[in-house]
Order: C-alpha cells, then structure tokens, then sequence
C-alpha cells in the first residue's frame, strides 16, 4: 500500500492562523529541494508506502489531521518551510501530522500547545536537573484507524518522546544529552504515553534536561533513511 506522509498546521492560517475554512496542505514531490520537502522511502517488504509531511514530503505510511472530508483548509497550515537541517518548521499551536496518499486517510497529528521552560517537576522524588534546567512541551496527539495499518515507522503505535527528540542551540549545535535526569521529573499522570495506539487522542508533557536557554526541538521518527521530522524553536 502507498502512503504519503503530510505534515499539517493546526487550526491556524498562514504560520499558526485559524481559519476553519481552509483546506488541507498536501503535495507531494519526488526529492527535497530547497523549496519543498520531500523524502522517498523504500518500503518494508511486505508494505509498499509513501509519506508526505506538509504539502511537501513523500514518504512512507502517515496521514494529515482529519478526514478528507473534515480535513483542514490549506491556508491552516502556514507557509510551509524546511530549515537547514531538513525538518519541517512548525510554530507553537500548530498542527502537524502524517496522510495516506493513496486513501487520503489520517493517520496521526500532533500539536505542540505549551513550551515551559525552567520547568518545575511534578514527581515526588524528582531529581534536579543534571545539565542545567528542565524543559517542558505539552503536546495533543490524536490517531486515526490508518495507523492499525503498520505502515512505517510506526507500525502501528505512534510514539512521540525523548527518543525521538534532540536538540540545538540557536547557532544550530546539537546537544550532547538533553534526558539527564528528565526521566524521573514528571508524575505519570502528567507525561504524555509513550506509545499511543489507532483511535486515540493524548495529551501530556515531555521533559527536556538541557543547558539550553533557547533553542529548537526536533521530532525526527526513525527508519526513514532520510530527514523526516518537524522542529519548533523554543
């Protein structure tokens, strides 16, 4: 099965606007140029995919937001940008996720609602931050019945957490660590699950230990061979 993956803006018009009158952002293009966004996939062996980020990257198995028909307009998802590193720009509120190119099917969307920097734990015995401050980002994920699919790289559960994340400084250096002592810093009930299964919507944080005052965060999932992901400045 082909799928394409998009990458969509929230219900914001261009750069986090939010007309609900728009329509969903999708193109699809044969390789990243500076203009577009666009990955080519191989697909497992038993699955032939291709997944589109934004109205500009191909790639395997991940749909949009919603249903072609409640789908989101076009002008919702802003200017569709690529930084330097290859990853689709995305703003605070935003909306970005994943379609089936060939049944225009959502199969999973995200939005970064919240970035809290010096961040406070909520777990009783959190230790302090072990490379200078906590960071956290609220996320709402919700999926769709396409991902029961196993299309790549999710294969059925769509994971956002610290595995998939890294981070830079502004002048665009990668950090070393940002996990330090993040991992005991949330309360369960506050942390967003780490795998999330079709048809269902999550809300929760993810916590960063970083030297970072400002920087960017990049969601990057694996097994693409190529720069899939999103990234936010923070």
């Amino acid at each position: 099965m082909m799928t394409t993956l998009a990458a969509s803006a929230l219900v914001l018009a261009a750069c986090g606007g939010d007309d609900p009158e728009a329509t969903v952002e999708t193109v699809t293009v044969e390789a990243p140029a500076p203009a577009v966004e666009t990955v080519t996939v191989t697909p497992e062996p038993t699955t032939e995919a291709s997944l589109e980020t934004e109205p500009t990257t191909e790639a395997p198995g991940l749909p949009t937001t919603d249903p072609p028909e409640e789908a989101a307009a076009e002008s919702d998802f802003g200017e569709s940008e690529t930084s330097v590193r290859g990853y689709l720009i995305k703003e605070v509120g935003q909306l970005a996720g994943v379609v089936d190119a060939d049944t225009e099917e959502p199969v999973v969307s995200f939005t970064l609602l919240e970035v809290e920097p010096n961040f406070t734990c909520t777990a009783d015995y959190a230790d302090g931050a072990a490379n200078g401050q906590f960071v956290a980002f609220t996320f709402e994920v919700e999926t769709f019945k396409a991902l029961k699919d196993d299309v790549e790289p999710f294969y059925g559960s769509f994971g956002l957490n610290s595995f998939y994340l890294s981070a830079f400084s502004d002048d665009g250096v990668l950090q070393n660590d940002i996990d330090g002592n993040s991992w005991s810093c949330l309360d369960s009930a506050d942390e967003l699950p780490s795998d999330i299964g079709p048809g269902q919507k999550a809300i929760g944080k993810i916590v960063i230990d970083t030297e970072l005052e400002s920087g960017v965060l990049v969601y990057e999932p694996m097994s693409w061979g190529e720069p899939v992901g999103w990234e936010w400045e923070f």
